[in-house]
């Protein structure tokens, strides 16, 4: 049977799982699904391209669509906090996932539009254009930033190379999450969405 687009990223992030991004190669990959270097290059252009499906299928579960229209305005920190905690779950379920998400993000890929969701929830909320779009992009960097740091911190903890814990690398997340928040929530126009002003979103 020929080897279809979907067979290759599956391989792809199985082997990412199981031996970490350096271990990402097209040899070891086509080795993992039997075949011959040159035969991924009829589903990718280039490594590149492979890294960028990868980064797209474990980041599957991310919220991509814009703020729907009917969404109450009070919910765009809901909305916001919600994207960062799937984006980070979904960086820290596979191994290397965040660094690997990182170089993927440095290609700027115009299909894997990350930041989509929370633009447009930041913009609803009253920020100007320019600005949800600063926002949005200091958030995904944060927290891709806290996952590449959480995950190496784990690993080197495994190998008693850290006086760090995992446990600390988390904590980070939730409380300079809140901090962005807090700061977008100080350059909204006064009188748009005042409700949220000064209020905590109730975190789980």
């Amino acid at each position: 049977m020929p080897l279809t687009h979907d067979q290759l990223l599956d391989a792809a992030v199985r082997l990412l799982d199981e031996s970490g991004f350096a271990a990402l190669s097209m040899r070891r990959i086509a080795g993992a699904l039997g075949v011959q270097p040159g035969a991924l290059y009829w589903h990718v252009e280039s490594k590149q391209q492979l890294l960028a499906g990868v980064a797209a299928r474990i980041l599957q579960d991310v919220p991509r669509a814009p703020q729907p229209d009917d969404s109450p305005a009070q919910q765009w920190d809901v909305l916001v906090w919600a994207w960062a905690h799937a984006l980070h779950e979904s960086l820290l379920a596979h191994r290397d996932g965040a660094e690997l998400t990182a170089s993927v993000i440095a290609m700027r890929p115009a299909d894997l539009a990350l930041i989509d969701a929370p633009v447009a929830a930041l913009a609803y909320a009253g920020l100007s254009p320019r600005d949800a779009q600063a926002a949005a992009r200091a958030m995904l960097h944060f927290v891709v930033g806290v996952s590449v740091d959480e995950q190496n911190v784990r690993q080197f903890a495994e190998l008693g190379a850290t006086a760090g814990t995992a446990r600390e690398a988390a904590d980070i997340f939730p409380v300079g999450l809140q901090l962005l928040l807090d700061g977008v929530r100080s350059r909204l126009t006064p009188g748009r969405n005042a409700a949220t002003r000064g209020s905590a979103v109730t975190r789980g």
